[in-house]
């Protein structure tokens, strides 16, 4: 047996140009199913992150808000501040963050989209639920008026839309209209003191900052605000609290609505689903595109050498002996082009996180990538070399050399 892989060996190299184009066909198409693979990988992970986070918590906002926010929907969205100490009372609720929310312009920190939103919050309440004033990584957090800080997707946004990185001291205008006619709009400027990540990609795409700031720019009484953002002790008790919840508030003026993160997240894994499904069919279509190559290059090979596997047969080869010969053959070329592909697309990995550093995290080579990608250069190498094998264990010994 090891005789017949080093003769498969030699003979693989034979045409040392052609074997190449092979390998190179195969590694093309294997780097371009590891990137895609990775940044599947990525994104799961980093959505898983987003779940483990945030699914814990139930928003509880006015009937009237939109998508259950109360953003732009006006005072009549907006609910009384009182009703946080009654979501505080009830069983299994751990921690509970009253927000005030306003949309502002994106034009000083020249985001991807045209308008943020900014959302007031009381500090020593958000601590209390782990929000983003706890979970800063550069700077620090707001601790007077006018003062903000900027989630990392955020930030990421208008690093890859204008090339400029949001930075520490960065001012945001705002423009805040009179409400009395003759009286010019004041101008105010949001100093940006701190970033942070709080590993839930909805609440990263977001500004923070104090109450009374958010009330300033949005003009909402003081005993309003947008929603509620309750912490539950566990998962197991979410849908238990949310009955409880809207049991407590049901003939309530305003009435409200709840919101679970869980249901947001669930809806956004079957899109994630999708999305990973058609990106692994991508990814198997480039693959088979390299295989294309294997079977090409050893079809022709088989051709050429019809002649000598004659001569083999006549000599006392089998048949078995043949196709092992030819399918060794492909597995060779297969395997060199499927390492090349891995290290072309780590290669392209380590590029595009170091020149988009907003891509790393979505980018995860992981062990079972590697072992998906190994798995389908052996299948497709076999699969190759099947046909070619097939046809030179086909070659009659006597014909062959009557027709040299």
């Amino acid at each position: 047996m090891f005789s017949l892989f080093i003769f498969s060996l030699r003979n693989a190299f034979r045409k040392k140009g052609v074997a190449v184009l092979a390998i190179i066909g195969v590694g093309v198409g294997v780097s371009l199913m590891v990137f895609i693979l990775a940044s599947s990988a990525g994104a799961n992970q980093a959505f898983n992150q987003s779940f483990t986070k945030a699914a814990g918590e139930i928003t509880i906002s006015s009937e009237n808000a939109p998508m259950g926010l109360g953003i732009s929907g006006g005072e009549a969205s907006l609910i009384p501040k009182s009703y946080v100490e009654r979501v505080e009372k009830i069983k299994h609720v751990e921690s509970v963050s009253p927000r005030v929310m306003t949309v502002i312009s994106s034009k000083s920190l020249k985001t991807a989209d045209p308008f943020s939103i900014l959302v007031g919050v009381d500090p020593e309440r958000d601590k209390k639920g782990d929000g983003p004033t706890t979970a800063i990584f550069e700077g620090r957090s707001f601790s007077k008026d006018e003062e903000v800080i900027v989630g990392k997707v955020l930030a990421q946004s208008a690093k890859i839309a204008a090339r400029q990185e949001i930075k520490i001291g960065d001012k945001i205008e705002i423009i805040i209209p009179s409400k009395e006619p003759g009286i010019p709009p004041e101008k105010i400027n949001l100093a940006i003191v701190g970033k942070f990540e709080t590993g839930n990609f909805l609440e990263d795409y977001y500004l923070f900052s104090s109450e009374k700031t958010v009330r300033k720019i949005a003009g909402f009484p003081s005993d309003k605000i947008n929603s509620i953002v309750a912490e539950v002790d566990s998962l197991e008790n979410i849908e238990k609290v949310e009955k409880a919840i809207k049991k407590e508030f049901k003939n309530s003026e305003p009435p409200i609505q709840t919101l679970l993160n869980k249901d947001i997240f669930t809806n956004l894994e079957n899109t994630l689903n999708i999305f990973t499904k058609f990106r692994l069919l991508i990814s198997v279509f480039s693959g088979v595109a390299g295989g294309m190559c294997i079977l090409i290059v050893m079809l022709i090979s088989v051709i050429e050498r019809k002649k000598e596997f004659g001569i083999l047969k006549a000599v006392g080869w089998s048949n078995i002996n043949i196709i092992l010969s030819i399918l060794i053959e492909s597995l060779i070329l297969s395997i060199i082009g499927v390492i090349f592909g891995l290290l072309i697309g780590q290669f392209g990995i380590f590029i595009s996180g170091y020149y988009l550093e907003f891509l790393r995290e979505y980018l995860l080579l992981s062990w079972q990538v590697i072992v998906f990608v190994l798995s389908f250069g052996v299948i497709v190498g076999i699969v190759g070399g099947v046909y070619p094998s097939w046809r030179a264990s086909r070659v009659a010994p006597m014909e062959t050399l009557r027709n040299e």
